[in-house]
């Protein structure tokens, strides 16, 4: 296909695609000549996945040159890509900069290897959930912990089908596309049925009538 028709398939304007190909997030065509090349279906699924990246992920484009990066190096298992792109979708999710090590880090660390969970040390939801218990340890709310106990018992089977809906065999692109949107959507979706819960049990509980 010509770049026309790449921007066509993949909603990306034509004048991003060409400055996507200068910054080198997206390889060049077969040239046909001095000013054609043809495109293929590697070149539409490397744009889907800088599109989710950019649109649903949020990310700055030098983010989404590491992310790429991780996604076409063949010396990365797919798991360690997979921890690229959750890193880079997860900036900011503490709030800023983490504090240094304090005891609600320590206690999330601790958390986390009674649970027997294999996360990397520099993952930034381990921040995130220490930055809860702070907060829930300042206001006198119910340890945020113990929460997250809840919540892991009753996510584990929807992690579960979540990491089973990506394929081993898939293209890299399409399978760090997948951890980047379904990551995302997903968290979205259990935020707002949460809420929806929350409403419901409120009016349960305290509405008149």
């Amino acid at each position: 296909m010509r770049i026309a028709e790449l921007s066509e398939a993949s909603g990306v304007p034509r004048a991003t695609v060409k400055y996507y190909l200068r910054e080198g997030l997206l390889q060049p065509g077969t040239a046909l000549g001095p000013t054609q090349a043809e495109y293929d279906e590697r070149h539409l699924a490397r744009l889907r996945l800088i599109r989710a990246l950019v649109e649903v992920g949020g990310l700055s484009l030098a983010a989404v040159r590491g992310v790429v990066r991780a996604a076409e190096d063949p010396a990365l298992a797919p798991h360690e890509a997979f921890g690229v792109a959750y890193a880079a979708i997860g900036e900011g999710a503490a709030g800023g900069a983490e504090p240094p090590a304090d005891d609600a880090r320590a206690r999330v660390d601790a958390w986390l290897d009674d649970h027997g969970w294999d996360v990397d040390p520099g993952a930034p939801a381990r921040a995130a959930l220490a930055a809860a218990l702070r907060v829930t340890d300042a206001y006198g709310y119910p340890d945020a912990l113990l929460v997250a106990d809840g919540f892991a018992q009753a996510l584990a089977p929807v992690a579960a089908r979540e990491v089973a809906f990506i394929e081993p065999g898939s293209a890299r692109d399409e399978m760090v596309e997948r951890v980047v949107v379904g990551t995302l959507v997903y968290e979205r979706a259990l935020a707002a049925t949460r809420r929806l819960l929350l409403e419901h049990l409120s009016a349960s509980r305290f509405a008149d009538g």
